[in-house]
């Protein structure tokens, strides 16, 4: 496997002598190493030159024309419009978050090409799915996430153990619950399937929940409700 791309001219392995601007123009300076190489082109008239690494090009190479322009930039041009594609999609819907740690990074962003290389794959199999739907990626994503949670979900819901507040999550999702595990279920308990603040909360924190109570029918939440055999909040209980 090999790899062409631009570098910053922050990184630390760049040389200095490759990010000084020259006088002549179109000129490049090739650095190399037992692996790869390092290109600095001067594509502008004072500006800073391109800086390429490449660990497929092994010879100095250029073509003859008149901004003499090295293969490594050639080749490059040629592939990197799928490249933006591919980074614009994974932009536009990602599971990255902001963290520290390489390994995560690393593995949200083969998380987001492997679902970009699914969708391509399954519309390549199914021509005319959603074809005048705009959001289609999201469909997909949607769907995609549902199938690959089903399983476990489905798991779950067959165990004889579980938490109150796990079996009605599951069951508001409309799986069956195992039926010694609905012995400690309330099921007067109400849930929304929108989620909305507890009307008892204060601005902050402001619990979104989708419980509601069974008298007024407004959203509370766990700390502002009694959860005896119905769901009642604070102030329809002390009345």
């Amino acid at each position: 496997m090999t790899s062409v791309g631009v570098v910053e001219h922050r990184r630390s392995f760049v040389p200095n002598e490759l990010k000084i601007c020259r006088k002549q123009l179109h000129s490049s300076w090739f650095y190399f190493s037992e692996s790869s190489m390092l290109l600095s082109y001067q594509a502008k008239e004072k500006k800073k030159p391109v800086i390429m690494l490449s660990s497929l090009h092994k010879y100095p190479e250029t073509f003859d024309d008149d901004k003499i322009l090295p293969c490594v930039i050639h080749d490059y041009n040629q592939t990197k419009c799928g490249v933006d594609v591919i980074d614009q999609c994974i932009n536009h819907y990602t599971v990255r978050r902001i963290t520290r740690r390489w390994p995560m990074i690393v593995f949200y962003n083969l998380i987001d090409i492997a679902t970009t290389n699914a969708m391509t794959v399954w519309l390549c199999q199914n021509l005319d799915w959603n074809l005048k739907r705009s959001n289609t990626r999201r469909i997909f994503l949607t769907q995609l996430v549902k199938q690959l949670a089903h399983q476990q979900n489905q798991r779950r819901s067959e165990e004889a153990r579980l938490k109150p507040k796990v079996k009605l999550a599951l069951s508001s999702l409309g799986y069956s619950i195992h039926p010694e595990s609905l012995k400690d279920v309330n099921t007067n308990v109400q849930l929304d399937p929108i989620k909305k603040r507890c009307y008892l909360c204060p601005a902050n924190p402001g619990r979104k929940v989708r419980q509601t109570c069974n008298n007024c029918g407004l959203h509370v939440c766990l700390s502002h409700s009694k959860n005896i055999t119905m769901v009642t909040c604070q102030t329809c209980s002390e009345k």
